[in-house]
C-alpha cells in the first residue's frame, strides 16, 4: 500500500539529516517532487509537502545513482587536477 503522508520541508530535512535549504534545493531543481497545499493557486507564500512516497523514491533513486539531471561540473581554478 502507498503511504499518502504529507511532509513539510523541515520533516523531510530531519529524516535525511540534510538542512531545509537542501531539501528546498532538490525541489527547486525537480529532483524531489512537492505540491503546493496553499488554499488559494497564486497565495503569497506557498506552502509546499512533499509526499512520503516521493520522499521514498528520491532516495531509493540517489541510493541506485539514478540522478534526474545532470550535474553542473565545478570550476576549478587552472593547474588544478579533477578527480571523479
Amino acid at each position: 500500500m502507498v503511504q499518502r503522508k504529507l511532509l513539510s520541508f523541515a520533516q523531510v530535512a530531519e529524516l535525511v539529516g540534510v538542512s531545509r535549504s537542501t531539501v528546498r534545493g532538490w525541489v527547486k531543481s525537480g529532483e524531489l517532487r512537492a505540491a503546493s497545499v496553499s488554499q488559494t493557486l497564486h497565495s503569497q507564500k506557498p506552502r509546499f509537502r512533499i509526499l512520503r512516497c516521493d520522499l521514498d523514491e528520491f532516495l531509493e533513486s540517489r541510493r541506485m545513482g539514478v540522478t534526474s539531471r545532470t550535474r553542473r561540473a565545478s570550476k576549478l581554478p587552472p593547474g588544478i587536477p579533477r578527480y571523479v
